[in-house]
């Protein structure tokens, strides 16, 4: 019991920590460090700037423990960006996580609907299992049915309680970098 007690306070001790790292107007700061500014761009984005998958693996391993309530601050450290680079990175950010956001939106659609088919494959399989139950010759195929029907039950449920929620989260997530504060200093 004594073990478990103070997991929990180092968890909570960890959160305020994350949650500690704020700029000026109280929004949650994430540092980023440059020191090569050939890592800071997708090498296969051509019309569109995006920022590279160590970039944006970062800012997402960064962000993600965070409150988000009161915004959020992106400050890139970095002694070779010139003014032009710095709207270019700026809008690189913006455009990753817009495409992020667009993907989520997506995907949420996507698991409304195969969460509403599961359901409704679900009720109609049960219908037949409730058709099949009365017939007494028919037992261990009801309880078949059942089965089934209660998979496609449990289904729809996991995908629009369980998964759904995450892919939200990571919506809400991407939404706050699109809108965070992106400054730069050498």
């Amino acid at each position: 019991m004594k073990n478990i007690k103070s997991k929990k306070e180092y968890i909570k001790n960890l959160i305020r920590e994350n949650n500690l790292k704020t700029d000026k107007n109280g929004k949650n700061l994430i540092n980023i460090n440059i020191n090569d500014n050939s890592n800071i761009l997708s090498s296969f984005s051509k019309d569109k700037p995006l920022i590279s998958n160590d970039l944006s693996e970062y800012i997402n391993k960064e962000t993600y423990p965070l409150n988000l309530k009161n915004g959020l601050h992106i400050n890139i450290n970095s002694n070779e960006i010139s003014e032009n680079d710095k709207t270019l990175y700026k809008q690189a950010i913006i455009n990753y996580y817009e495409n992020d956001l667009i993907n989520s939106y997506r995907k949420n659609k996507r698991m409304i609907i195969i969460s509403l088919i599961f359901l409704l494959l679900g009720i109609i399989v049960l219908s037949i299992s409730l058709i099949v139950s009365n017939n007494n010759d028919h037992i261990i195929a009801s309880q078949v049915y059942d089965i089934i029907a209660w998979v496609f039950v449990w289904e729809a449920t996991d995908i629009f309680f369980l998964q759904k929620p995450e892919i939200n989260h990571k919506a809400k997530i991407s939404f706050e970098i699109i809108n965070s504060e992106i400054t730069f200093n050498e």
